[in-house]
């Protein structure tokens, strides 16, 4: 009962929160305190969202987008995580890896696409490889740090129990770093996410982040405002849907967070 009340609180709080921003925006826009050349009224948006989803356009590019998501996120999770836990467990590994994943990790994705283009050209690998980069690095160091982070009680029982090498490491290790793995999945996707859009923007016709750099260009503001839109809802169904496979995997936590949300 009292998670049933918590779950509609967890629902109707930000749905609440979004509506009450729409009708503000919607009323400034009646009252002329914004331009609605500039700042299209909600309902207007609407409107042409639903045509352009009427006529298919809108699904080809939200398709492409997520393919190209799922593509980049798969190339940086499992060669990510690969590393991280490597980095973690075995000193050598860190001491080799760890100055390169540092230097390379304030770097911005975006910011390897001249030099991916010079080797795989404007080319879908190129994307893909492009809005990897960021992922791969984020998810290998918070798998790194989940690793490094384990309490040695933790592994001595694994041993006491008679867990060594990859019997301890599937046993043991992996599911205890699992809580951390998924945190730096969810940023890694999210960080994919812009990653994407940000260079389809730059070097896409099609997609989310084409669409929205072609609208703007030839200012047709209510579709560059869709584009918006279907980003933002995008992201969040993306990353939720991230958030409630951790919640299948790791139920436990999912009880403590709610019941701390009720002190």
């Amino acid at each position: 009962m009292m998670s049933n009340r918590v779950l509609s609180r967890e629902i109707a709080i930000p749905l609440a929160t979004s509506l009450a921003m729409l009708a503000a925006w919607e009323g400034l826009v009646q009252l002329g305190s914004l331009r609605a050349a500039f700042f299209p009224a909600p309902t207007s948006i609407a409107v042409t969202l639903w045509g352009l989803a009427l006529s298919g356009e809108l699904w080809v590019h939200m398709a492409t987008t997520l393919g190209r998501l799922a593509g980049s996120f798969l190339m940086a999770v499992i060669p990510g995580t690969v590393l991280g836990l490597a980095m973690g467990w075995w000193l050598q590994m860190r001491l080799a890896a760890d100055p390169l994943v540092r230097i390379l990790f304030p770097i911005p994705s975006i910011a390897f696409f001249p030099v991916v283009i010079f080797y795989l050209g404007l080319s879908e690998w190129g994307l893909l490889l492009t809005a990897s980069i960021t992922p791969f690095l984020l998810i290998a160091v918070q798998a790194a740090a989940a690793v490094e982070s384990l309490e040695r009680t933790l592994l001595e029982a694994g041993r006491n129990y008679g867990a060594s090498g990859r019997r301890l490491f599937l046993r043991v290790i992996f599911p205890a770093t699992l809580p951390q793995l998924f945190i730096g999945y969810r940023l890694a996707l999210g960080v994919g996410f812009i990653v994407t859009v940000a260079v389809e923007m730059i070097a896409a016709k099609h997609g989310l982040g084409g669409f929205l750099w072609h609208s703007w260009q030839i200012l047709r503001i209510e579709e560059m405002y869709v584009g918006l839109v279907l980003i933002g809802l995008l992201g969040i169904a993306v990353t939720y849907g991230l958030a409630a496979l951790d919640d299948r995997l790791m139920p436990w936590q999912v009880d403590l967070v709610r019941l701390k949300g009720q002190r």
